[in-house]
């Protein structure tokens, strides 16, 4: 059964949230036969309207005892690209495991490396990425 904010909400909320959060973002797909490691090098990029999140993450090591107070942390960073599924009417323009995503308009995000793509089940995917570099 059709979802009514699928159909007829979620193509207007996006609009709205692309023009409110979006920001000029440019996809270099992953070719077919290239490995996971390799520079995404396909057809011409494709520059789109994508929302970026940047979350802080902070991973401590499991407690080895009970009073160890040198418990090392890592900080990094997790990105995630969202995009209206719209963008991507052309077959094999949608971004893809391995693709590569660069905000063209910050330089304070990294050239980003696709790792999974979600569907959010009502018109717009979510890239999840870490640092290409």
């Amino acid at each position: 059964m059709p979802s009514k904010f699928a159909d007829f909400y979620e193509p207007l909320v996006s609009v709205a949230i692309d023009d409110l959060y979006g920001e000029p973002t440019r996809i270099y797909r992953m070719v077919k036969g290239q490995i996971f490691a390799a520079s995404a090098s396909g057809d011409a990029p494709l520059d789109v309207i994508g929302i970026i999140d940047v979350n802080p993450v902070t991973v401590t090591a499991q407690d080895e005892g009970a009073y160890d107070g040198m418990q090392p942390q890592l900080v990094g960073e997790k990105y995630h690209v969202s995009y209206d599924l719209s963008l991507f009417l052309i077959p094999g323009t949608q971004p893809v495991q391995g693709s590569e995503i660069v905000a063209t308009t910050r330089t304070d995000i990294p050239r980003l490396r696709v790792t999974r793509v979600d569907p959010d089940g009502i018109g717009r995917i979510v890239c999840v990425c870490t640092k290409a570099e």
